[in-house]
């Protein structure tokens, strides 16, 4: 029998949106924007459309990479958000993490994580 080395990593989900340093997830983001713009379709499915030749969406803008990265800074360097205290609306700047219940969140913390386990 060969002696074998294992090595392994845990993670504690539980708490993963929470944790994470805000900048270095922007960088990280930043980073993974390879093109100059980006063809955003807002709100509604891209659909191929053979009769109208090729690509067919309603709402569709060219987006710079500059603008997206811009979006991710204020989305997660400049979220607030409220809570009650003695029945009356605080507000608090989130400085650690990402917002939850936003449909980017797990997008985000898959890239984190992600280069966590490149590095």
């Amino acid at each position: 029998a060969r002696d074998r080395n294992y090595e392994g990593l845990a993670l504690d989900a539980s708490g993963c949106f929470d944790r994470m340093d805000q900048r270095r997830l922007v960088d990280i983001c930043a980073a993974a924007l390879a093109h100059d713009s980006y063809r955003i379709h807002g709100g509604r499915r891209a659909s191929i459309d053979d009769s109208k030749g090729g690509l067919h969406a309603r709402r569709t803008r060219l987006v710079t990479r500059a603008t997206l990265v811009g979006a991710l800074q204020a989305h997660c360097l400049d979220h607030h958000t409220v809570a009650k205290c003695r029945g009356r609306p605080r507000f608090y700047k989130q400085v650690v993490g990402v917002p939850q219940g936003s449909c980017a969140s797990s997008l985000l913390c898959d890239l984190y994580y992600g280069a966590f386990e490149r590095d």
